[in-house]
């Protein structure tokens, strides 16, 4: 063993310079840090993927309440055609419908549309709360 100003070193680790070890304690942090972001986002990744699954399942049953609901008002009115798109964000669900009426198309003024609309969110089943539905009535299939 050979001292130097005091300190007794030797070789291997016990002959570590106090730089050394910080330098370790640092990637051994490093190291460890890493890991635990790794899980996290693991963790996230997998959250985020199971509640995409389970969005898809409802976007799909309530994309099929929302066209069941407009066949069965196309049955009942001038109904040329129609179109849906619905979206969940969260919770919430958003839910769009354009309906291209004919010449024949029963509810003319605003208030009757409205009374429509009305009808079909009450069939829909959703609450204000959970839902947005916008209906789009119109002739000209450029703005459906």
């Amino acid at each position: 063993m050979a001292t130097t100003s005091g300190q007794v070193t030797s070789g291997g680790a016990a002959g570590a310079s106090a730089g050394d070890l910080a330098r370790l304690e640092q990637r051994t942090l490093a190291m460890s840090l890493a890991a635990v972001a790794g899980v996290a986002l693991l963790s996230l990744a997998w959250g985020v993927a199971r509640e995409l699954l389970h969005m898809a399942d409802a976007d799909r049953e309530l994309a099929s309440r929302v066209e069941a609901v407009l066949r069965k008002v196309a049955a009942e009115y001038d109904v040329a055609s129609h179109s849906t798109h619905v979206a969940k964000v969260g919770r919430a669900s958003f839910i769009e419908a354009n309906i291209v009426v004919g010449p024949r198309f029963g509810p003319q003024t605003v208030a009757q549309q409205d009374a429509l609309r009305e009808r079909i969110w009450r069939e829909l089943g959703l609450t204000r709360d959970r839902a947005w539905l916008s209906i789009i009535m119109t002739s000209d299939p450029r703005w459906a």
